[in-house]
């Protein structure tokens, strides 16, 4: 199953990021892609990095964008796994969408808010971010999250085949050393889950969190290139268990029935 992440560059412009999604659904749909990440927040912008505040969203705009991906994603029988900000009576949600050729929509909202999450969002449950695409299953995590071992382990428990993890992690300024956290904490949820792991992150300013897929024993076996427009196109099938893995399977097994 090919399975594609895209970074590019977001602005406050919710139509201009729209059209930078749809460019990239139909190129990726053309190489057979089946289903396509996006980042965080990817057609709204993050507040109040790429976007000014959370208020001055027009929502009315967001909705009828999600419809015409909607009817892409129809004709063009691919998945679309899309970030955004939702109204919700109580607040905003950073929610990321699993939007599928069949027309339904199912949303995994962001629970851990500290920072400008904190400060624009709130947290409600509404789905538990695992999705089944052509018998592959998908379990999706944002960006903080990654700092959680815990977050992940649920996924582990429900078997997923591939994690998700959608960042907007950017700086001003180049930060090398962050980016290595980063990719470190990301390598360490694909080691101690036994699981392919793919990131996809923003480039709205310098990249501190990287575009990669990770395999289940830590190989980066691809990466895109920091800090341009991208669509990483990766090939995915399921990993044979080898001797190492086995072993972890084992002991996380042993220590959850604890």
């Amino acid at each position: 199953m090919k399975i594609a992440a895209f970074q590019f560059k977001i602005t406050k412009d919710i139509y201009q990021n729209y059209k930078k999604i749809k460019e990239a659904v139909i190129k990726s749909s053309s190489e057979s892609v089946r289903v396509l990440f996006t980042q965080e927040c990817a057609l709204t912008g993050y507040p109040p990095i790429e976007t000014d505040s959370i208020k001055s969203i027009d929502f009315y705009l967001v909705n009828e964008c999600i419809k015409k991906l909607e009817k892409l994603s129809r004709d063009l029988n691919i998945y679309l796994v899309l970030g955004t900000v939702k109204q919700h009576e109580k607040g905003y949600l950073n929610s990321i969408l699993f939007i599928t050729p069949e027309g339904d929509i199912k949303s995994y909202n962001k629970r851990a808010l500290w920072g400008y999450d904190k400060d624009n969002f709130i947290h409600v449950e509404e789905d538990d971010g695992i999705w089944v695409i052509d018998g592959v299953k998908i379990g999706i995590r944002i960006c903080f999250e990654i700092r959680f071992p815990e977050y992940f382990r649920e996924l582990y428990k429900n078997n997923v085949d591939i994690i998700i993890v959608s960042l907007c992690d950017i700086s001003d300024i180049e930060m090398p050393g962050r980016l290595n956290i980063i990719k470190s904490h990301l390598i360490t949820r694909a080691i101690e889950n036994c699981t392919t792991l793919i990131s996809v992150n923003g480039i709205t300013k310098f990249q501190t969190a990287p575009i990669c897929v990770i395999n289940p024993d830590g190989f980066i076996l691809q990466e895109a290139p920091l800090n341009r427009e991208y669509i990483m196109i990766y090939d995915f099938e399921k990993p044979e268990t080898n001797f190492g893995r086995e072993g972890r399977k084992f002991y996380n097994d042993f220590l959850l029935k604890k």
